[in-house]
C-alpha cells in the first residue's frame, strides 16, 4: 500500500470536525509552484466524472447543490490555480452498478475524461442484488472504462448509520466486493467504509441527513479526503492528471488476501466489552449467523488473527 502523503506538505490549518482534529495540507505552496510551472503555457483542460448514486448527486446537501463532486471542484480550482478543471456530476439518485454500466458511454466516456471517480454500491445492497452479480456488473464498468484508456478510482460505499450488526457486517462484506474488483482489474480504491465507521456511531450520525446521506458536513468531509487522495496519488506538482506508478489504494486489508477467507471468522468489537461473531456462507459470501450484541459506541471491524 502506498503512503498517503508522497509529496512533502506542511500544515496550513487545524480543525475540529464533529470533535476529531483534522489537519489540511497545501503542498509545495502549490500555487507559487504552478504560477511558475505554466509560465507561458496554456494548461491542458482536466475533466474528471464522477459517477454513482444519490451520494455523488449531493442528494440532501442543503448548502451546496452537487454535495461533494460540487465541493471537490472548487477545492482542485483553489489548489491548482489556472488550471482547467471541469468536474462532470454524472450521479443519478437511486442508480446501481448495472445502471452505471447502461449509461457509461453517454454521461461518462462522453466527456472525455482523464479520470473517472466511480462510487456506486449502496442501492445494490439494498435492493438485494445477488454479491456475484453486483462484482460482475462492476468489473464490466471498470474494464470498459480501462479500455477507454481512462484511469478508474473506485470509491467504497459508506456505512449505513443505525444499522443492526447482521446487518452492518454484511454490508461490510458486500463493499469489500468492491476492494477486490479494484485490486483485480488494477483500478484505484479509496476506503471511506471503515474511515467512516472508524469515527464512532455517534459521529457518524452527525455527519448523516439520513441514515445513508451524509448532510452539509458530510459531505464536506468526503470532499476533503478525496481531494487529498487524488492530489497525492493522481496529480502532478502543477495539477495534471497522470498515470501513478503504482495502484493507488487506501484498503486496509492485503491486496493478497482472499475475501471470502478474510471473512470466515470476523470479531466486530464494540466498547466495552461486547463482541459480535459472524460465519460466512460458502454459498453466496455473506453472513449466515451472527450472535451478540451492540452499545452506543462505534462498531470496528476487523479480520481474527
Amino acid at each position: 500500500m502506498r503512503a498517503l502523503w508522497r509529496v512533502p506538505a506542511a500544515p496550513v490549518l487545524v480543525a475540529a470536525c464533529c470533535g476529531v482534529a483534522i489537519t489540511v495540507f497545501a503542498p509545495h505552496s502549490a500555487s507559487s509552484v504552478i504560477r511558475a510551472a505554466l509560465h507561458g503555457q496554456t494548461p491542458a483542460p482536466q475533466v474528471i466524472v464522477a459517477v454513482g448514486d444519490s451520494i455523488t448527486y449531493g442528494l440532501h446537501d442543503s448548502q451546496q447543490p452537487g454535495g461533494w463532486v460540487t465541493r471537490l471542484a472548487e477545492g482542485l480550482r483553489q489548489d491548482y490555480p489556472g488550471v482547467p478543471f471541469t468536474v462532470v456530476n454524472a450521479g443519478v439518485n437511486g442508480d446501481t452498478a448495472a445502471g452505471v454500466l447502461k449509461r457509461l458511454d453517454h454521461d461518462v466516456l462522453a466527456p472525455k475524461p482523464r479520470l473517472v471517480i466511480l462510487s456506486i454500491g449502496t442501492n445494490d445492497f439494498d435492493y438485494g442484488v445477488p454479491p456475484a452479480a453486483f462484482r460482475d456488473t462492476l468489473t464490466r464498468v471498470i474494464t470498459r472504462v480501462q479500455t477507454a484508456g481512462v484511469l478508474v478510482l473506485a470509491v467504497s460505499m459508506l456505512p449505513e448509520a443505525a444499522l443492526q450488526p447482521r446487518k452492518l457486517v454484511a454490508e461490510s462484506a458486500y463493499n469489500a466486493i468492491i476492494a477486490q474488483v479494484c485490486a483485480a482489474t488494477g483500478a484505484g480504491y479509496l476506503d471511506e467504509f471503515h474511515r467512516w465507521l472508524a469515527l464512532g456511531s455517534a459521529e457518524l450520525k452527525r455527519l448523516r441527513d439520513d441514515a445513508e446521506h451524509p448532510n452539509p458536513l458530510g459531505y464536506r468531509l468526503l470532499a476533503t479526503g478525496m481531494a487529498a487522495f487524488l492530489e497525492t496519488q493522481y496529480f502532478s506538482l502543477v495539477g495534471r492528471i497522470v498515470p501513478p506508478p503504482e495502484r493507488p489504494t487506501s484498503d486496509l486489508l492485503p491486496e493478497s488476501l482472499d475475501i471470502r477467507a478474510a471473512w470466515q471468522a470476523v470479531a466486530v468489537q464494540t466498547l466495552p466489552h461486547t463482541r459480535l461473531s459472524v460465519a460466512i456462507t460458502a454459498t453466496n459470501g455473506l453472513v449466515a449467523t451472527a450472535a451478540g450484541r451492540t452499545d452506543s459506541h462505534g462498531l470496528f471491524i476487523t479480520p481474527n488473527k
